[in-house]
């Protein structure tokens, strides 16, 4: 799509949106040139000017104000455009975009994938690895259909169709003996031990900052890192504890390489895993299945379910 018409609509919807082309770029995850360029063409095909800049920022003409609201019935057009031809198809064909944190993908997503693609093999699906924040911009702006977002903030525009509740445990080596066998640990003994944690771009590591800061602990990791697998691997090796959600590490409990052990502090136990879908926007009937499937994978965990 980078190079088609809607793409140029879209782009320049989110510009208006956002204020800027550089906070557009980083919702959509595309170069800042590439969004300026298809901006540019998008002017020259409408003859007239979309934008203006006087050095501080841009603003949006008034012409571009006109074309920004148009822009999103566009979108939505074609959108229920390709629901409703989906639809005509039986599913015989079809492509859902699905965008997710990293924590959730091998225990709720590749199995609702998996499971989907019994059903409906002739249907592709592009499956992107993102923030939480990125994800709810994605679904905002239309650049993805079905987001799997962790402990997000509620928005008005978006709509949960499932969540798996969770809490953050601190998980190691079956035979990890650091903690004495205790059955549940707190936050402070926790401290005591080697520990592995996700980097600040993580929503999981500011539950973890403010949790310690509630506990008055000082946490010191010996490793940081921006990859959930490697802090799964870092619990496998019995080097110490990964603080994570139950659900990251799904898989590796099932095959008993590790073990999550509960960890007492009431802010470490109220994160939730999110299937949200844009309230505003048709599902087309690949991506409604799709939905359907995240949501019954997310039924086998414990306190999950359609809401």
């Amino acid at each position: 799509m980078p190079n088609t018409p809607l793409a140029r609509y879209r782009y320049f919807f989110m510009v208006s949106k956002l204020g800027s082309v550089r906070a557009a770029s980083e919702a959509l995850d595309v170069e800042p040139s590439a969004i300026s360029r298809q901006i540019a063409r998008l002017a020259a095909d409408l003859g007239v000017r979309l934008i203006e800049s006087d050095g501080r920022g841009i603003s949006i003409t008034p012409a571009g104000q006109i074309v920004a609201r148009r822009a999103l019935q566009i979108i939505e057009a074609m959108e229920q455009a390709r629901a409703d031809l989906d639809d005509l198809v039986g599913l015989r064909r079809g492509h859902v975009r699905v965008q997710t944190v990293e924590g959730n993908l091998n225990g709720l997503v590749l199995p609702a994938i998996a499971a989907f693609r019994q059903q409906w093999p002739d249907i592709t699906c592009d499956l992107r690895v993102k923030s939480s924040d990125r994800i709810i911009a994605a679904l905002l702006s239309g650049e993805t259909d079905i987001g799997v977002a962790f402990n997000c903030p509620e928005h008005s525009d978006l709509h949960a169709v499932a969540v798996v509740s969770d809490s953050i445990y601190a998980v190691t080596y079956p035979g990890f003996d650091g903690f004495r066998r205790r059955a549940r640990v707190s936050l402070a003994e926790v401290a005591r031990v080697p520990i592995a944690l996700p980097d600040e771009t993580f929503g999981l590591r500011h539950m973890i900052d403010h949790a310690a800061k509630l506990a008055g602990v000082l946490l010191a990791p010996v490793m940081i890192t921006d990859s959930i697998d490697a802090l799964r691997g870092f619990a496998r090796t019995g080097i110490g504890v990964a603080l994570l959600p139950r659900l990251a590490v799904a898989n590796d409990l099932r095959s008993r390489t590790v073990k999550a052990i509960p960890i007492v502090d009431d802010s470490l136990r109220a994160a939730s895993s999110k299937v949200l879908v844009n309230s505003s926007r048709s599902l087309s009937g690949a991506s409604r299945r799709m939905a359907e499937s995240l949501t019954e994978i997310a039924k086998t965990f414990p306190r999950s379910g359609p809401l």
